[in-house]
């Protein structure tokens, strides 16, 4: 790759040596500063996103605001004039990756004062309906037998749905738990009739049926 960052031949090598690194195949794929080898070098080292947020835009005429929003990673608005904090709290939720997922319980309304916020560091980092089910609980994965979706994420409400099943912000969720029998099934393979229901209990008063002959 070719390097526009004052980043050569010459300056690896005096990095290396600093860091005593004296036998090291060295790859660049992308065009980088010494900065940016010295971090790799560290390896200790993470860089948050950020925004910047220009307040006071009141103060300001039209060309400036301008100027300023068409900047990189910048918000302007104005806290005395209330100007642009919907935008902003917009961008928040664009760049933070949040999803609120409500849960819904049979035959009640969906408790939309308490969401599963599901955010890139939580869980197994994705926005599916496993990781919700395990934020709730990791034991629901164990009984979870599908869910029932409203929202944005699915083509008609309501939808049954797996656990890989991606959701959106503001979806609706409600989990359907296996069944006894069901769970006995999923642990043990199919039921063959000579169980007691739920269980992998041998009941010796059911007998096969003998088959019936062939009509010819």
């Amino acid at each position: 790759v070719q390097q526009t960052q004052v980043f050569d031949q010459a300056a690896c090598h005096s990095v290396l040596q600093q860091y005593k690194l004296f036998n090291a195949d060295v790859v660049v794929r992308e065009d980088c500063t010494v900065d940016d080898f010295i971090d790799v070098i560290e390896g200790n080292r993470k860089y948050c996103p950020c925004i910047y947020v220009y307040n006071k835009i009141d103060m300001l005429d039209i060309p400036q605001i301008d100027e300023l929003a068409r900047r990189a990673n910048t918000v302007p608005i104005s806290v005395n004039s209330k100007l642009n904090l919907d935008g902003l709290l917009e961008r928040l939720w664009e760049e933070l990756a949040l999803v609120r997922v409500y849960t819904k319980k049979p035959r009640l309304f969906p408790d939309f004062d308490d969401p599963i916020v599901i955010t890139p560091q939580r869980g197994n980092k994705t926005s599916n309906v496993e990781n919700a089910v395990t934020i709730l609980h990791k034991q629901l994965l164990e009984e979870f037998k599908h869910a029932l979706v409203w929202g944005r994420s699915v083509k008609s409400s309501p939808a049954i749905c797996g656990l890989k099943h991606d959701l959106m912000d503001e979806d609706v969720i409600q989990i359907q738990k296996m069944t006894p029998a069901e769970r006995a099934r999923a642990a043990h393979g199919k039921k063959t009739g000579t169980t007691l229901p739920g269980t992998n209990i041998r009941d010796e008063n059911k007998k096969k049926e003998a088959k019936k002959p062939l009509k010819s």
